[in-house]
This record gives C-alpha cells, structure tokens and sequence, in this order.
C-alpha cells in the first residue's frame, strides 16, 4: 500500500461510535472487500448543498485513489459512505455489522450521475 494511503487507513479498526450525540463522525473502515470512507450526519443535514458538495469531492476523491494502480491500495476499491444518523442507529441496534452498511450504502458513481443530470436540467 502507498505510504501516505497506509497512514489514512491506521490499524483499520471498525468504526465505532459510543458517543450518544454522534451526530458527525467521520473515519476510515477497511474490510477484506473495501476501504470505505465514512461519514455520518444529522438526517436534517443530508439535503443541504454544502453536504452535497462535499459528498461529490470525497466520492471523485475516491475515484482518483481508484485511479492508482492496485497494489498502491491494496489491492482494495474506495468507497465514500455518507450516512444519516437514524440509519446509522437503525443498523446498529439490530447488530448488523458496519461493513454490510457500508457496502448497502457507499455512494456509487451512477447515482451521482444522474443527480447531476437532475440539477443540469
């Protein structure tokens, strides 16, 4: 793995979040799958236009890690995961695990794609 990609990804460890007001964590989880981005935010927060842009620099981000040639990111895709904060409750009381949410959940291009196709109009 890249130097400067192996320090954004440290040990790896799952998220977690114990705080009862965690309304904006953001971290890094990486799977055998995947390396996800991952943010969380106030459901009311996810319309907002600063959110959506953000939302489209981290998954271009993404992509441009994806760009590097594999063994410089370990062999793994990037994903960003922009999560509201009642889904992020939802999964966890039902003790489904971080993973399978960020997989069911990671922006994927096509989505972004025809959002922009959407304001473009």
């Amino acid at each position: 793995m890249h130097p400067a990609l192996e320090n954004l990804c440290g040990s790896g460890k799952p998220l977690k979040a114990e705080a009862p007001d965690a309304n904006e964590i953001a971290g890094l989880l990486r799977t055998g799958k995947a390396v996800y981005l991952v943010e969380t935010k106030a459901q009311g927060q996810l319309s907002s236009p600063n959110v959506q842009r953000k939302l489209k620099a981290a998954a271009a981000w993404c992509d441009r890690i994806n760009a590097l040639p594999a063994g410089d990111r370990s062999n793994l895709p990037w994903h960003y995961v922009l999560l509201g904060e009642s889904v992020f409750w939802e999964w966890r009381d039902k003790g489904e695990r971080l993973a399978a949410l960020c997989d069911f959940a990671r922006i994927r291009n096509t989505t972004l794609s025809a959002s922009q196709v959407r304001l473009e109009s």
